[in-house]
C-alpha cells in the first residue's frame, strides 16, 4: 500500500497535464470588417466529383487586417467559395514553395500519388466558407490543408489538397454535411506570385497606400514535363 498514494498522485498530475492543454483555436473572421484587395492569382482546381479533370479559376486575394487573415475567393460550379488562411497558413505556404522548387530543381519528385507526396510539406489549418445565394445561407468548416505535390500528365505541380470537413454551420449543416473535397494545382510561377501576395510587408502596405508586388503577371499554363 506505500506505493498507492505516490502512484494515484502520478495519475492526477498526468490528469492536470492533460487538462491545461490547450485546443487551437479554429480561424475566425468578421467578414464585415476591414478588408484591402490584395490581386489575383490564378490555380488549377480539381474536384472529387469532377474525375481528375483540371480547369484554371481566377482567385481573388483580399487581406482583412483586423483579424490578419487572407481570403482566396473563387467561383467553382456556381459556388462561391471563400478559404481563409491566418499568418501560421500563409507561412507554411511560403516555406512549402520553397521546399517544393527545391525538390523540382535536384529532381527529387516522386510520380506516384500516395500520403508522402500529398503532405510532403506538412499542413495549415483554415476556414472555409461557401455559398450558393445569399439567401440560402452559408456553408461553415475548418479544413487542414495538406501541402505536397502531384504529377498530372506527366508534369509536376505544387499541390494543396482540401479534404472534407464537417460543415458546421447552424443554417445549412444539416442539408450539407460537409465542404467538398478539393485540389489546388500550381505552377511554380502561379505559386511565387500568391506567395508574394503573402508577404507580410505587402498586406502592411495595402492600407498605406503602397502599389502592387512587380511580380504579379499572369503565369504560365503549365510546367514542362519533368
Amino acid at each position: 500500500m506505500k506505493y498507492a498514494i505516490p502512484i494515484l498522485a502520478v495519475f492526477l498530475l498526468l490528469g492536470s497535464c492533460a487538462s491545461q492543454v490547450q485546443r487551437v483555436e479554429d480561424i475566425t473572421v468578421d467578414r464585415d470588417s476591414r478588408k484591402y484587395a490584395a490581386g489575383t492569382a490564378e490555380a488549377q482546381l480539381s474536384v472529387f466529383s469532377s474525375m481528375g479533370a483540371l480547369r484554371k479559376y481566377d482567385i481573388n486575394v483580399s487581406y482583412y487586417p483586423d483579424d490578419d487573415v487572407i481570403c482566396l475567393e473563387y467561383k467553382m460550379d456556381f459556388v462561391n467559395h471563400y478559404l481563409f488562411l491566418d499568418r501560421n497558413g500563409r507561412d507554411a505556404f511560403a516555406n512549402a514553395l520553397e521546399k517544393y522548387k527545391a525538390d523540382y530543381e535536384l529532381r527529387n519528385l516522386v510520380n506516384k500519388r500516395s500520403k508522402a507526396t500529398r503532405q510532403a510539406y506538412g499542413v495549415m489549418r483554415s476556414l472555409l466558407i461557401w455559398e450558393a445565394f445569399s439567401f440560402a445561407g452559408e456553408g461553415r468548416s475548418h479544413p487542414v490543408l495538406q501541402l505536397g505535390y502531384a504529377f498530372v500528365k506527366g508534369s509536376p505541380y505544387m499541390a494543396i489538397n482540401m479534404p472534407e470537413a464537417e460543415n458546421v454551420s447552424t443554417i445549412t449543416g444539416d442539408k450539407t454535411t460537409t465542404s467538398t473535397r478539393q485540389i489546388f494545382y500550381f505552377t511554380r510561377a502561379q505559386a511565387d506570385i500568391l506567395a508574394a501576395l503573402f508577404e507580410p510587408e505587402y498586406l502592411l502596405s495595402l492600407y498605406q497606400g503602397a502599389s502592387r508586388p512587380a511580380s504579379t503577371d499572369v503565369a504560365e499554363e503549365a510546367e514542362a514535363e519533368y
